[in-house]
């Protein structure tokens, strides 16, 4: 694969990248951009942006898992309420209404949990990542998932980092 240096159409051209990347996906998230099968399932022909979304809900798992056997109680995600990371009170994995509220924000943090949840906001905030950043976002929740393992009930068996 050519890297941005060698790419064969100069950076800042009208050239749109389907000219040469489509290969008849209609949405770009559906291109296949390795023939390994990242998340240890046998599926080796899913678009790349499937596979980050399927990783990104299993290090959404096992941030909710670790935080409930080692942080301070459940943790939710809400990616438009600051400071993204809340006390799931009710511990459904839902970030209702009344939790996404500052004063709500969790606080319980470890340094291995910090940087999972840094990660995964990473990729919540970078939607364009299948494009331009796919092998580095699936090896950072991998390794978030990795992580987290080591010292909660997380399943990270069968991952390939590419």
């Amino acid at each position: 694969m050519p890297g941005l240096i060698d790419h064969p159409v100069p950076i800042g051209t009208t050239v749109e990248c389907s000219a040469c990347h489509n290969d008849g996906a209609a949405d770009f998230r559906a291109i296949r951009t390795t023939p390994l099968d990242i998340l240890g399932d046998g599926n080796t022909t899913a678009g790349i942006g499937v596979v980050i979304s399927q990783l990104h809900d299993q290090l959404n798992a096992a941030i909710m898992t670790y935080s409930q056997e080692i942080g301070g109680g459940a943790i939710v995600y809400s990616d438009v309420a600051y400071p993204y990371f809340f006390n799931d009170l009710d511990a459904d994995g839902i970030a209702d209404p009344t939790e996404i509220a500052f004063p709500n924000a969790y606080k319980s943090w470890t340094p291995r949990l910090l940087k999972a949840a840094y990660n995964y906001q990473f990729v919540s905030k970078d939607k364009g990542a299948f494009a331009h950043n796919a092998h580095y976002v699936i090896q950072l929740m991998i390794d978030s998932i990795e992580s987290l393992s080591e010292v909660a009930a997380v399943d990270a068996t069968g991952f390939t980092r590419p």
